[in-house]
C-alpha cells in the first residue's frame, strides 16, 4: 500500500481482558469480520491491506472506501476509526480516532497504534472482570 491509496475501518471492542481485544472489524470493501484476540485483528487489516494493494496493482484504482458505521449487532461502547496512510516493511503509519477524543492522533508503528487503543480502553469502564494496563 503506498501513501496514496489510504486504509480505512472501524474497530467496535466487545471483549477486553488481560491487554487483549476481541470484537468487529468493519472495512467497506470486505464488509464485517470478527476477530478473537488483538493478534487477529493486526493480521486482518494486514490481509486485507495485501488484498487492496494486489488489487490495485492488477485493475487500478480499486478505491479502499470510507470507515462503514458498525452493524446493530456488533456495537459495543468502544468504536474506534483507523487511516492507514502508509505501509513499508511491515509497519503502518496513519491515524486513530477515538471519538471522545474528538481529534485524530497520529502513529508511527503498529506498537503505537495498539498503544492508543489500550489507552482509550482503559478509559472505559465495563465490568469487574476487565483489566487494563496502560494509565494516563
Amino acid at each position: 500500500m503506498e501513501k496514496g491509496m489510504p486504509y480505512y475501518c472501524s474497530i467496535s471492542i466487545n471483549k477486553c481482558m488481560s491487554n487483549d481485544v476481541s470484537g468487529y472489524l468493519y472495512q467497506p470493501y470486505f464488509g464485517e469480520q470478527s476477530f478473537r484476540s488483538t493478534a487477529e485483528l493486526i493480521f486482518l487489516m494486514e490481509e486485507q491491506m495485501m488484498q487492496l494493494q494486489r488489487k490495485q496493482d492488477s485493475e487500478g484504482d480499486v478505491g479502499s472506501g470510507v470507515p462503514v458505521k458498525p452493524s446493530l449487532k456488533a456495537m459495543s461502547s468502544a468504536v474506534f476509526q483507523i487511516e492507514v496512510v502508509a505501509r513499508e516493511h511491515r509497519t503502518w503509519q496513519g491515524f486513530f480516532m477515538n471519538p471522545k477524543w474528538r481529534k485524530r492522533k497520529s502513529f508511527r508503528s503498529i506498537k503505537e497504534l495498539l498503544e492508543y487503543l489500550q489507552e482509550s480502553l482503559s478509559m472505559k469502564v465495563d465490568g469487574p472482570n476487565h483489566k487494563r494496563t496502560i494509565k494516563e
